[in-house]
């Protein structure tokens, strides 16, 4: 009975602060006076165009995606619920301190103008309750900016009120959400997600099914992996992991201006429900009277798949000064690389292709790995090259003479063990807390991004390479161009040891500009491997890379990703994927550029023939009028440069489609083992349209927008064409 007098009390005094602000507001003649803040009951609700948040006085936050009146909503946020939780809290001498009481005074509400544009903050305070038995402050922020409708940006600041005692705060947790997909379709099970995990594990998916026993850490830091070959470093990636369903879906992201070491853990808890949260780590000390502010993150909410939330966390760091680099035409230019040959290939492999990569219209020659003596040094190896330098300049003359471009394989900040740059300059490489180099990769040792000589270096080799040498481009390869340790070097007097990451953009920025300044339409694309390619990095060069796909839906859902974050008409690297039947329609229809390292399609020399993969089929008549036919579509319908249109989910939407706009045509993919019956054909303005496929010159149908199917069966792929009548 008392607390439900106390709680009536409480929300009184919250009914006089509503009158009072509204007339403070109507004063202030904004024109939505306070549409987007309310008290309702217990509950305060802070809204924009898209999003609308509601928090309880134990500051349980629910977000809704304002599709109808009440909106839907994916988190459990239910105060008596076992496994409650805010959406922040903290974990102080291992043990988990969640248990925070709204205070009960005005809540701090401002208009506010910055590099989001304009919008609304809210500062909510809590303070731990008795059972916690520790004395914390949590100060909320949340902010909603008018150019961003979908989006809520969140920080804490937590603060020790204790009188005496120093606390550790060990661990933080932000924008933790417990999920359950069943709460907007009552058919699924709460773990029915599909999730985009933009800090991907070494050659896995980037876009996966969360499954009854899915677990996946997501810690962006630096982690070593053991490959095939050598252990090496790696880390970063994309901040940011969306969870969705057929209805709505729901993302968290970092939107800090340069990277941080966070976590994104998602796991399948034993309800079935899908804990999602960014976890720091920051082990900080807190003197009575101390605050300690947490990262910046993002809440999204949306419709369909991650390719949304993808362009919106793109245009948050847009707005902090990055920008998306502009690739030259001769980036679309399709691939050919002397990787087929492994690094033992010689000169007269790319001299017996010339004919051939004519023939099929390939524009640029890539000299793979295992031209070099050492990483570091980059010397031409005699073994190849048995001039050195000219035998270099030579083939590149033969390159350009013969109606190519030239483009060289390289790996910078990384250096051999007995290289002249280790002999040279020992002081430039990064050293561990215990002293010890870090290992690259390929047996190699990290030098610090951040270190004066290794960025003059690095110019002066690009100059080589571009000046002396005559490449077009560079093809920057490798898990650690992601992320770089820490650098602890005591000669390298770095204000902090994060300095070697924070530099790391900045490194690529000199590549970039150093290498444009030169030739103002040079191409850099940039592989890191089979992970997520770091958000900040992405800045810095114009040409992305799908990164090793090991699976077509790979191909394809990096395609999708990399399309969303750079732009519709940016050309995406397909990393020499000819795998299996080679049908090459995962990489031409999403709107890739095609990359091939076929060592012949002539059947008549396959005696010469030499393969680091012997699972790849050996050339037959058949193989060369494949690549011809493919090769062929490429250059005519170009749709790599179209507008990709986000209308189908990858995940729900089956077949699996994307759809892609050039003037007033539209060409649909569709992917599926086996299909037989009706697909849908969404976006097309209200015109009658020829259904054509264009792989085998077929006219279907004719169809009328802007929404039409059609019913057709289908075996791996199905591509349409569709022409205004």
């Amino acid at each position: 009975m008392l607390s439900h007098i106390l709680r009536r009390k409480r929300e009184f005094k919250y009914l006089i602060l509503i009158v009072l602000y509204s007339l403070v507001f109507a004063c202030d003649g904004k024109k939505d006076k306070f549409e987007f803040f309310e008290i309702d009951g217990s509950y305060i609700w802070f809204r924009n165009d898209i999003i609308k948040l509601r928090i309880d006085n134990k500051m349980l936050m629910k977000v809704y995606f304002k599709t109808e009146k009440m909106g839907q909503s994916l988190n459990i946020a239910e105060p008596e619920e076992f496994l409650s939780k805010p959406p922040h809290y903290v974990t102080v001498s291992g043990r988990e301190v969640k248990n925070f009481n709204l205070i009960s005074e005005k809540p701090q509400i401002s208009y506010i103008t910055g590099n989001f544009g304009s919008g609304k903050r809210l500062i909510l305070r809590g303070i731990t309750d008795e059972s916690e038995k520790i004395k914390i402050e949590k100060r909320l922020i949340i902010e909603l900016y008018e150019k961003f409708p979908d989006t809520a940006i969140m920080y804490v600041v937590y603060k020790n009120l204790e009188d005496y005692r120093t606390i550790t705060i060990e661990k933080i947790y932000s924008n933790s959400f417990r999920l359950d997909a069943s709460l907007v379709n009552k058919m699924d099970e709460p773990y029915d997600f599909w999730s985009f995990q933009g800090i991907s594990e070494f050659n896995g998916d980037w876009v996966v099914k969360i499954t009854e026993n899915f677990s996946r850490t997501n810690y962006c830091g630096t982690r070593r992996i053991v490959g095939s070959n050598s252990a090496y470093t790696s880390g970063q990636g994309i901040p940011l992991v969306d969870l969705w369903t057929e209805r709505m879906g729901m993302a968290v992201a970092m939107i800090e201006s340069e990277p941080k070491i966070v976590s994104f853990p998602v796991n399948v808890e034993f309800d079935k429900t899908v804990r999602v949260s960014v976890l720091e780590e920051p082990k900080v000390k807190l003197k009575p009277g101390e605050s300690f502010q947490t990262f910046k993150y993002a809440v999204i909410v949306h419709k369909l798949d991650y390719f949304d939330t993808l362009k919106r966390l793109k245009e948050l760091l847009t707005v902090q000064g990055y920008t998306i680099r502009n690739a030259p035409q001769i980036a679309y230019y399709p691939y050919w690389s002397t990787q087929g040959f492994g690094s033992n290939f010689m000169l007269n492999n790319i001299y017996d292709n010339f004919s051939q990569l004519n023939r099929l219209g390939i524009g640029w020659i890539v000299i793979d790995e295992g031209w070099y003596n050492r990483f570091g040094d980059w010397i031409p190896v005699r073994k190849i090259f048995t001039s050195g330098e000219e035998s270099v300049k030579e083939i590149v003359y033969l390159i350009h003479k013969n109606g190519f471009k030239a483009m060289l394989w390289w790996v910078p900040f990384s250096v051999h063990i007995g290289s002249l740059i280790d002999k040279e300059h020992p002081d430039w490489f990064i050293l561990n807390e215990k002293g010890e180099r870090e290992e690259s990769g390929w047996g190699s040792y990290y030098i610090c991004p951040a270190h004066p000589g290794v960025k003059k270096y690095t110019v002066n080799l690009i100059r080589k390479f571009i000046n002396d040498w005559g490449f077009d481009g560079f093809y920057l390869d490798g898990a650690c161009l992601n992320s770089v340790p820490f650098c602890y070097t005591a000669n390298h007097n770095h204000p902090s040891p994060t300095e070697s990451l924070k530099s790391l953009s900045d490194f690529f920025k000199i590549i970039y500009e150093t290498s444009i300044d030169i030739k103002p339409d040079f191409v850099i694309k940039v592989s890191p491997d089979g992970i997520c390619p770091s958000v900040y990095n992405m800045f810095q060069y114009n040409m992305p890379v799908v990164g090793s796909p090991n699976t077509r839906f790979q191909l394809r859902s990096r395609i999708k990703a990399l399309k969303a974050f750079f732009e519709e008409k940016a050309p995406v690297d397909c990393d020499y994927y000819e795998e299996g039947i080679r049908d090459f329609a995962s990489c031409v229809a999403p709107g890739g550029v095609i990359s091939v390292k076929f060592t012949t399609l002539n059947p008549d020399d396959t005696d010469i023939l030499i393969r680091t993969e012997p699972n790849i089929p050996k050339p037959t008549k058949y193989t060369e009028m494949i690549y011809e036919r493919w090769f062929t579509i490429y250059r005519e319908k170009k749709l790599y440069n179209g507008e990709y249109l986000n209308l189908y989910d990858i995940g729900f939407d089956k077949p699996e489609t994307h759809l892609i706009k050039k003037g007033e045509k539209f060409y649909y993919s569709f992917f599926s083992t086996f299909w037989d019956g009706k697909i849908e054909l969404r976006g097309l303005e209200k015109k009658r349209y020829q259904v054509r496929d264009y792989i085998r010159n077929d006219d279907l149908e004719s169809v009328k927008g802007p929404e039409d199917n059609i019913e057709i069966g289908f075996k791996e792929f199905l591509l349409l064409e569709l022409t205004p009548r």
